[in-house]
């Protein structure tokens, strides 16, 4: 049970956080960079923490696919987001 509420508080908020990262950048490759960056090193990081980082992506994916693409990236930057996870 601790793993899995860990897991998505650390989702949540790393999610949120690169949110706000992404929001002042109007480059597509950084942008790119920092989802890989959320999907290696984050999941590495909950896993060392003792949470579930399959959780934690997930809870990061969501939180950066939605708001993430609504209120931080341009439409430029969703295409090629799509298109590189695809």
């Amino acid at each position: 049970m601790q793993q899995a509420v860990g897991g998505l508080i650390y989702g949540l908020a790393l999610g949120y956080i690169i949110t706000q990262l992404i929001k002042p950048i109007d480059n597509h490759k950084v942008e790119i960079l920092l989802t890989l960056i959320v999907a290696t090193g984050g999941y590495s990081l909950a896993n060392d923490w003792g949470c579930s980082g399959a959780l934690a992506m997930v809870a990061a994916g969501i939180t950066i696919g939605n708001s993430g693409r609504n209120n931080a990236m341009t439409k430029k930057s969703r295409e090629s987001l799509d298109t590189f996870w695809e």
